[in-house]
Parts: structure tokens; sequence; C-alpha cells
């Protein structure tokens, strides 16, 4: 009677431990939503800049920046790439990648323009005193056969396009074999030098280089994909297109024949392609300055699907969602990044 009585006790206290698990466990913890991109026809591609993971506890610059890993749960497909620009050093990175590989249930890995990038000066203080860039893939669907870097140019006191100093200047491309397309793309994440630092003057030349870097060296491949900060916007001074966009932007006619992947979007849409572009902002002050450009290896312009401008409220409904709260008053970065599916 007694080993009865204490099977039944036993059986309850699982019973309830059950239920308390299933009103009281986030459900953060539960298979992920977002399924593994299996098809050989595109790629799933976001792009942003992580300001070194900004948390809710910063007395500068504070964020949230698991919002957007969990706004990628709740997608259709898992992120085949992830560009990442601003990321303190490779230490930072493994963080990124095993929260990915966590949240969405399989292998995330990394490569990093430099892993121990030098301290700069930052109007955020010392959590962003060390900045670089890289890219972060699916390992399932992608094999890194190598990658290469290099530093883009800023304008010197006499007028001259240089290589740049910083360490967040540096580009990182990869050359990846897409185990699902059976193909190769090479993949590359950029930031540019900033006003102050000399890079408008340079900005033209930067998107030449950038553009005749991908298949140089041995990195020729179906397609090719760079996306980044570029700190410079779309639009001249007096309203026009901004010769270094125009260059890389094939609907325009750009020599470097580039697709940009949201103006694509807004053209396909019934508006205003400048009334959407200025809608698909992706810093504070209203400006746009992340791009996410493609190209085919053919030097042909691929198809874009999907391609979207992530908002901060999206990251904030996604966190509720998954894991029951939110610091809605932080932000997953000061940058809105930019999603799409990139077409062979």
């Amino acid at each position: 009677m007694r080993k009865r009585r204490n099977a039944l006790v036993a059986t309850f206290a699982g019973l309830l431990v059950a239920v308390i698990g299933v009103i009281v466990a986030p459900s953060a913890w539960a298979a992920p939503n977002a399924k593994a991109n299996d098809n050989p026809g595109y790629l799933q591609v976001y792009d942003n800049n992580v300001e070194n993971l900004p948390t809710a506890s910063l007395s500068q610059c504070p964020g949230d920046w698991q919002d957007l890993v969990y706004y990628m749960r709740l997608q259709p497909y898992k992120p085949d790439v992830y560009l990442v620009q601003q990321v303190s050093n490779a230490k930072q990175l493994s963080t990124l990648t095993k929260f990915l590989s966590k949240q969405l249930g399989e292998t995330y890995k990394g490569v990093i323009a430099e892993a121990s990038p030098k301290k700069m000066g930052s109007p955020c203080g010392a959590k962003k005193a060390y900045q670089t860039n890289a890219i972060v893939y699916r390992a399932a669907r992608l094999d890194l056969k190598k990658h290469d870097v290099w530093q883009v140019r800023a304008e010197n006191a006499k007028g001259e396009c240089v290589a740049n100093s910083q360490a967040r200047t540096k580009t990182v491309k990869g050359l990846f074999y897409d185990k699902v397309a059976k193909k190769n793309v090479t993949i590359a994440s950029a930031h540019w030098a900033t006003g102050k630092s000399g890079g408008p003057a340079c900005a033209t030349g930067n998107a030449k280089t950038l553009a005749s870097k991908f298949p140089a060296g041995g990195y020729g491949a179906s397609l090719y994909i760079v996306g980044g900060d570029f700190n410079y916007g779309y639009r001249g001074s007096a309203g026009d297109w901004h010769p270094w966009y125009k260059s890389m932007n094939g609907s325009l006619d750009g020599r470097h024949n580039f697709r940009d992947v949201v103006y694509a979007d807004c053209q396909a849409g019934s508006g205003s392609v400048k009334s959407c572009l200025k809608g698909n902002w992706t810093i504070g002050n209203g400006s746009r300055i992340d791009f996410l450009f493609a190209k085919r290896g053919n030097g042909t312009m691929p198809k874009v699907t999907a391609a979207h401008t992530i908002t901060f409220n999206q990251g904030d409904d996604a966190d509720k969602k998954l894991t029951g709260g939110d610091r809605t008053d932080r932000d997953y970065s000061q940058h809105r990044a930019i999603r799409a599916r990139i077409h062979y």
C-alpha cells in the first residue's frame, strides 16, 4: 500500500511539474519555427550593423540585440547568410553564432575580417571601441572554401583617397560552396568610412574596387552578394542619385550592375520608388545607408524576392511572442536590418 501511495504521489508530482512547465517555460526553448531553406534556387540573406550586440544594461547606446534573432525564428526560413558589421572581435562573433545556433536549432559559423581589432574612439564608450565585420553562414548549406580581406579608402588631408586605417572599414570576402544548389557563391560584408573619416569623397572608387574584387583572385562564382553599412546614402545633395550608388545599381544602368534588393522591391510596387526608398530608412535620422546588393557571375542582375527592411517593432514583437516579454524601449540596433531571398 505504501509503495502504491508513493507511486501515486510521484505520478502526481510529475504531472504537476509538466503542467507548471507548460505554463511558465518560455517558448524560446521550444523548437524553432523557421525551417531550413533547402530550395536550390535561392539563398535567404540578412544584413545588419549589429552595433557590438547592444544590451539593455549599457549606460551608453543600449539595445536588445537578441530581438532580431527572435524575428528570424518566426520567418518561413532560417538565414543561410547573415552579414554583420561592427562586431567587437572573434569572441563576440562566437557569442552571436552560438546564440543563432541554439535558437535556430542548427550550426552557424562565421568568418571575421580581423579577429582582434585595434581600439578606436567611439561615441558609445568602451563597449564599442573595437569594431570589425563578419560573414555568418548556415553550415549545413554552405562550406567556406577561402576568404580574403581588404581595406577601403578614405580621403586624407591632401584630398587623396588612401587606405583607411580603421579596423572597422576592412571588408571580408568569402568563397562558399552551396551544397544544395551545387554552386559557388562569393559573399562580402562591408563597412565604409564615415563622413568625418573622409569616406564620402572616395565612395565611387570604393564601389569600383568592391565590384572588381568579387571575381579577382579565384573568387569567381555563380552569384555575388555584398551587404553592409556604407555610411553614405543613395541620394546626392541635389536630390538625384549619388554617383557611387548609381554606379552599383543596375536598375539605374549602373556599370557595376548589382541588384539593390530594396530598390527592386520598391520598383515592383505600385507607388513612387523614391518614396518607398525613403520609407525603407535604416538609420535613426531617416537615412538609408545600409544596403544589400547582388549580381550573378555572368554579370546580369539576379531575381530577388521577399525583400524587407525589418522594423524595430517587429523585433520587439518577436521577443514578446517567444519569451513572453521585451524591453520595448530598446531596439536590436541603431540600424534597421535588411532581408531578402537572392536567387541564382
